[in-house]
Order: C-alpha cells, then sequence, then structure tokens
C-alpha cells in the first residue's frame, strides 16, 4: 500500500515536462493544496509596483528601474533592497509578506527557492490561483530556476502574472498557463501557493477535514480527532476531495493518534463495503446486522474511513490485555489474548487487577465467537496476580517451561500474556488432548503423540504409514517432553493400533484385551479411543 504524498494538484500531469517537475509528483500523485485566505493582498502589492506591461513572449522595453526602497524583510536569504542584484525573488518574497503567507524563511534570492518551499509546504501545484508564485525553467539537480512570478488572475486558460527584474523593471505578462508553457521568462514548471498560518490544532477539526504539515510527505483525514493517513489508491476510490487541505504545524500533526477512538462505528468512505465496523484499539471489529440496533450502535454517528485503512483494520487483532464485555450488557467480562476471549471470573476481576483497566463493549455474535476461540497454540502465558512461572499453550493446556527450557528453547523472545489465575489454573490442569503430535521445542527429529498424557515416540515408519504426518507437529519444552515420554498412558484409557481390531484398556501400565462384550457392558463403548503407535501395544506388558 503506497501512503499518500504531496505533490502536484492533479492525478494526471499530462503536461508535464522535464524530469524536475515529473519528480515532485512523489509516488505518482497530486494534490492541490489550499491557497491563501487573502490573495487579494498579495496581487493588489504587485499591482502596484507595475513600471511595464509587456506583450506575450516579448522582452519589455527600458524602464526606470527597481523598487529601491519596497522594505521587503523576509527570509534570511533575501534582501529588502531591490537594486544592483537579481531580485525577481525578492519581489515575490515581499509581495507574499504582504499578504501574511507563512514560512517565508524558507525562502532565498534565488528563483528555485519558491518551487522547493512549494515542495516542502505542499503547495506545489499544476493550476494556478491569484496569489500563487509561477516558477520558469526549473532545474531539480541544480536546484535552479530562470524566474519567478505573481499570479494576478487567471481567465480561459492564460493568467496574468507580475514579475520582478525583467529589465529592472516589474512588469505585467499574460500567457497560456499550462505546464510547459514556453515564455520570454522561460518555461512553467509549477505555480506554488503560499502557505497559510498553520493551525495548531487538527484533532478539532471536523471528520473528513485533510490535512498535512511542511515537513511530511502524508496527507491525513481527521476522524474523531485522530489523523488518518491516505494511500494514494484512496483518493479516487473514496472520493475525497483534495481541493482544501488545511496546513497544520508539525508538531500538531505528529502528535494525532493514528486510530481512532474505540467505540467508533465506521464504514467503507467509498460504499462498496456496506458493513458496518466499531474501532476497539486499532482492530475494526465487525457489527452484525444483529447487533446493529441491538447492541445501540445505530444511535451513534458512523465515521467513513479510507478503504485502505479499514482493511488494514479489519485484518488485525484487538490487542492482547484488552478488557471487554458485550456491548448489550452483561456481568461477564474478558480478557483478550492473542485474538481469543477469556472470561474473567469476579475473584479475578480485582485480584489480578482488571478493574483498573477500561473496558470496551463489542458487539455480542463477535464476543460469542471470541469466546469460544482458543488461546493460540504456543502463545507464552503466565498468572495475570504475578510470580516467576512461565507456560506455554498446547491446545489448551499451560505446560511450565523450566529455567532451563526459557532461554534454551527460545520462549524468551516471545512475548508473554497474562491470564486470569483461575484459567491459567485450569489450563496448568488439563493435559494435553491425545492424539496431539509434539516435538521438543529445542528441535530434533523425533515426534510423538499424545496418549493420555504420555509422550509416545513413533517411528519412522509409523510416521507416514499411520498418517501422523497429516496433523501439525507442536513444539514444547524440552524438561516437559522428557516427563511425559518418560510416563505410561493415563488409567483408563483406551488405545487401538492401526489395522489392529483389537481395543485395550491401560490400567497400571498394562493393556488388557477387551472382548466384544467386555467392550459394550463396561460402558467403553462411549468412550474416546486413541490411535497410538503399534510399538506401544508391543511394549505395554499384558494384565496377568
Amino acid at each position: 500500500m503506497s501512503t499518500l504524498t504531496y505533490g502536484f494538484k492533479k492525478s494526471a500531469l499530462t503536461t508535464v515536462v522535464g524530469t524536475a517537475v515529473a519528480a515532485a509528483a512523489v509516488a505518482g500523485l497530486s494534490v492541490l493544496p489550499a491557497h491563501a485566505d487573502t490573495p487579494s493582498s498579495i496581487v493588489a502589492a504587485v499591482q502596484a509596483q507595475i513600471t511595464h506591461t509587456g506583450a506575450d513572449g516579448q522582452p519589455a522595453g527600458p524602464g526606470p528601474g527597481g523598487l529601491g526602497g519596497a522594505g521587503y524583510v523576509g527570509g534570511s536569504g533575501q534582501h529588502n533592497s531591490l537594486d544592483g542584484q537579481a531580485w525577481c525573488a525578492d519581489f515575490a518574497g515581499w509581495a507574499w509578506a504582504q499578504g501574511s503567507a507563512a514560512n517565508l524563511g524558507q525562502l532565498t534570492d534565488g528563483a528555485a527557492s519558491f518551487y522547493d518551499y512549494g515542495i516542502n509546504n505542499g503547495t506545489l501545484s499544476s493550476t494556478p490561483a491569484a496569489g500563487d508564485a509561477v516558477v520558469f525553467s526549473y532545474n531539480a539537480s541544480q536546484d535552479y530556476a530562470a524566474h519567478v512570478e505573481i499570479v494576478t488572475s487567471v481567465s480561459g486558460g492564460r493568467i496574468t502574472a507580475i514579475g520582478g527584474n525583467e529589465n529592472d523593471e516589474v512588469e505585467q505578462d499574460n500567457f497560456a498557463d499550462a505546464l510547459g508553457t514556453s515564455t520570454y521568462n522561460g518555461t512553467i514548471s509549477g505555480y506554488i501557493a503560499p502557505a497559510t498560518v498553520l493551525n495548531n490544532s487538527p484533532s478539532t477539526l471536523a471528520t473528513g477535514t485533510l490535512v498535512k504539515s511542511p515537513d511530511s510527505a502524508l496527507v491525513k483525514v481527521i476522524v474523531s480527532g485522530a489523523g488518518i493517513a491516505l494511500a494514494g489508491s484512496d483518493v479516487s476510490t473514496d472520493g475525497y476531495d483534495l481541493s482544501s487541505i488545511v496546513s497544520v504545524t508539525d508538531a500538531s500533526f505528529n502528535a494525532l493518534p493514528s486510530v481512532p477512538p474505540s467505540g467508533t462505528v465506521v464504514m467503507d468512505k467509498s460504499g462498496t463495503d456496506n458493513n458496518r465496523y466499531v474501532i476497539i484499539d486499532g482492530a475494526a471489529v465487525h457489527i452484525s446486522s444483529a447487533d446493529w440496533t441491538a447492541d445501540g450502535y445505530n444511535s451513534r454517528p458512523t465515521m467513513g474511513m479510507p478503504t485502505s485503512w479499514l482493511q488494514a483494520a479489519e485484518g488485525r487483532t484487538i490487542p492482547t490485555g484488552t478488557v471487554v464485555m458485550d456491548q448489550a450488557g452483561g456481568a461477564a467480562r474478558y480478557i483478550m489474548i492473542s485474538g481469543s476471549a477469556v472470561q474473567i471470573s469476579a475473584a479475578d476481576w480485582t485480584a489480578d487487577g482488571y478493574n483498573t483497566r477500561p473496558t470496551l463493549g463489542v458487539p455480542s455474535t463477535w464476543l460469542t465467537t471470541a469466546a469460544t476461540t482458543p488461546i493460540p497454540d504456543g502463545t507464552v502465558v503466565m498468572d495475570q496476580a504475578g510470580g516467576a512461572a512461565r507456560y506455554v499453550i498446547i491446545n489448551g493446556a499451560a505446560l511450565h517451561i523450566s529455567a532451563s527450557d526459557w532461554t534454551a528453547d527460545g520462549y524468551s523472545t516471545r512475548p508473554t500474556m497474562g491470564l486470569p489465575t483461575s484459567v491459567l489454573a485450569t489450563d496448568v490442569a488439563a493435559t494435553v488432548p491425545n492424539g496431539t503430535i509434539v516435538m521438543d521445542q529445542a528441535g530434533g527429529a523425533a515426534r510423538y503423540v499424545m496418549v493420555g498424557g504420555a509422550a509416545i515416540a513413533i517411528t519412522d515408519a509409523e510416521w507416514t504409514a499411520d498418517g501422523y504426518n497429516t496433523r501439525p507437529t507442536l513444539g514444547v519444552p524440552s524438561t516437559w517432553l522428557t516427563t511425559a515420554a518418560a510416563a505410561l498412558p493415563a488409567n483408563g484409557t483406551l488405545i487401538e493400533a492401526p489395522g489392529d481390531p483389537n481395543i485395550y484398556l491401560v490400567t497400571n501400565g498394562q493393556k488388557q484385551l477387551l472382548t466384544a462384550s467386555q467392550f459394550g457392558t463396561g460402558g467403553y463403548n462411549t468412550s474416546t479411543i486413541v490411535q497410538v503407535p503399534a510399538e506401544l501395544i508391543t511394549t505395554l506388558p499384558t494384565t496377568g
């Protein structure tokens, strides 16, 4: 995704000539800057100084000389005396000062400084307006331009402009306004609007307002006080009007939150996606049609979001540690752990400090799904109430990570998630489900299948022949695996081997063949039978 950067006003610059002008259209996108609120003061200032009106493309005749006492005080690189030097840039800067343009300190005696000003302030354009500076024959490699004038009017594809130091006079000219037009003063390279006084409080601007700062290439749209960066693809897709961008200070621009407040209801501004979402800690959570009214989201304003941003937000999960509840109400509270909503018991609510965090309402339907979503395998957890012990989640069981395994097995590189005390206690007591394939997290070729809490080695021949290779293999702590591999299946475990029609009952490390009658009358027909490697059947002694 390319983020919108600020270049020319129009998206198609077929009239652009020269690599310098083309290079200014950053990321292939062009935008229209906001012009000064009072260009009339700039126009009036230069019109009062006209000493000659020349024909289009023709040199002016000799005149009475420069402005002399114009008294311009602008950037550190400009002069307030317009005699005895190439003073077209000084004259244009003086004119902008009459209109109270911002950031005049960026200008120098060189005409190219106006082009640079346009890039730095996001006001470089291919379409002229009164009060703009028009720069001629800009050369990017040398940062040089031949001349600069002030646009005083635009009509019928032509502009009237007034420039200083034209035969040591202030001359008024008229020519076609298209980029690349050749005039007596050079080839038109671009138009630059004077930056207005910068807004210092963009977060207070209305939702939908576009903003930009002088030192950033980004354009952002304000949504509920946040500044959302636009991608180039969003402009035409979402119909953003780039003819009105508010200039803001760098500090306030950079300080804008990058996501709208939690609870903000949003939709795709393009209208191609008619779904509604609620923002929860930067993630866009879908609101079902059933929840739209039942959860009260229909009573909130819906904000249009840039398509690219919303698509990315849909792919995010609510950050781990966020406390949520059903927007429709109810006492239950949940803590988000890697996309899973884990219920917090009443005892853990205060003891684990969850009561100190804000609780965010989420759509009922979404919460139902999240509450039944297991914590992902491999998630490292700890007791939210504290303590040094760390565990890794494997198919719903929390396996202890020893101090020696913490670094050796690479668990130290993963984030550790706090689990409610009671939930962790339940998970620690749980066994890894039968049939789970595990391996040493530290590596190695050996694979094991979990059977009644024991890790049973799978031979190379059985790995493919018995279909174990089709199941995911989960890494477990080395120390834990050593213990599990030395264990025997728990009493009462029913086992069978591939291709063997017999079913066995494990009791005290021994196997008992169940007859058809025993299987039915003993109630074993309601129990789960675990497929095990044939070697286990051979290894276990038969009950005497």
